[in-house]
């Protein structure tokens, strides 16, 4: 089952929350029974994979089984199942995509690697919607952390003084594994310092940051209007583009160590 399809089973659920359930119970079996249509629709048996099949029907079953009764359920009945089909897609979700279906392969840390396949998932449906700010800074913000995961992996080799252009702070060498404001790596510094220790081919580097600094204007507005900043089809297409090639290298690149 499609994890964008689990989410919106999860916004569904939403609609009936448990406290009006029992005040409002005159009202709740028809938003109940179109509960289930929408399940029915979305999820049809055979797309739903083997191993959250039974966790998953644990929660269905409740929806099937109340379709067919010429009673209605009582109110604590409904409550009961809406829990038990939260929990059910809850812990579907809560269950890392499989290292065989990411498109992060290398990416070692479970969540890590989950939150980039959903924001690149949402960066193409952005751009299938014609939604192009959201596209360009999703896309930006996917590449930064693609490339700071990668240096994290053996931040002794990052950080070793044999590397080139390892970015400052007022004078101070940025640490790259603390997260605070003065060490942090901005997205120029990841792209400049991949480029100068031969990570990502240099003759990249104007045109990367040319497109890509693009999210960190577009995420304040009156930034996007000094700068006239470009904000269409064709900004965010790129910027999807080059986001595609630029992890296609970072997946081939070997382990660094010292």
């Amino acid at each position: 089952m499609d994890r964008e399809q689990l989410k919106l089973i999860r916004k569904i659920l939403s609609f009936i929350p448990d406290e009006k359930v029992s005040k409002y119970y005159h009202h709740t079996y028809g938003p109940f029974a179109d509960l289930y249509w929408h399940l029915k629709a979305l999820v049809p048996a055979q797309s739903i994979p083997e191993e959250k099949y039974d966790a998953y029907l644990s929660g269905q079953s409740y929806i099937f089984a109340w379709m067919e009764r010429s009673d209605k359920p009582d109110a604590n009945e409904i409550m009961g199942a809406l829990g038990e089909l939260r929990d059910a897609v809850d812990a579907a979700l809560a269950t890392p995509l499989p290292v065989s279906e990411s498109r992060f392969p290398t990416v070692m840390d479970d969540r890590l690697r989950d939150i980039l396949d959903r924001d690149l998932q949402q960066a193409e449906e952005c751009l299938k919607l014609q939604l192009w700010k959201s596209a360009i800074v999703l896309a930006g913000s996917v590449l930064e952390a693609a490339l700071y995961e990668y240096l994290l992996r053996n931040p002794a080799w990052t950080m070793d003084s044999a590397r080139n252009s390892i970015p400052a702070y007022r004078g101070k060498v940025k640490d790259i594994t603390k997260s605070d404001l003065e060490n942090q790596w901005t997205l120029r510094d990841l792209v400049f310092f991949y480029c100068e220790n031969g990570l990502i081919r240099k003759y990249k580097e104007s045109s990367i940051t040319d497109v890509l600094r693009a999210p960190r204007n577009l995420i304040h507005p009156m930034k996007e209007f000094r700068e006239k900043a470009r904000v269409d089809e064709g900004a965010a297409s790129v910027s999807l583009a080059m986001l595609l090639d630029l992890l296609s290298e970072i997946s081939s690149l070997p382990e660094k160590t010292i």
